[in-house]
């Protein structure tokens, strides 16, 4: 098992995409286990990416947009860029 400390450095955007799905998730008062329910992932693999530790594939990208009402990734990109807000 990999510790947090022995993940390697990501991205900025992963982190702005991270930090982004993190205040999402609060504001719906929803559990990482229940982001993990939505786009089919476990907490772990969740709670990483809400961390900002690994990042997210375009796939949970796309599931993610849909669960926040974007239409799809792009949607949810251009939000975290701060062009686009939630339908």
């Amino acid at each position: 098992m990999v510790r947090n400390a022995d993940l390697k450095d990501t991205s900025t955007v992963t982190k702005l995409v991270a930090e982004f799905v993190a205040q999402n998730v609060a504001k719906r008062r929803w559990s990482q286990t229940t982001v993990g329910q939505k786009i089919g992932k476990s907490q772990t693999y969740v709670s990483l990416r809400i961390k900002g530790l690994n990042s997210w594939t375009t796939d949970d990208l796309d599931n993610l947009a849909k669960a926040f009402g974007y239409g799809n990734a792009f949607g949810l990109l251009d939000a975290v860029r701060g062009l686009h807000k939630s339908e």
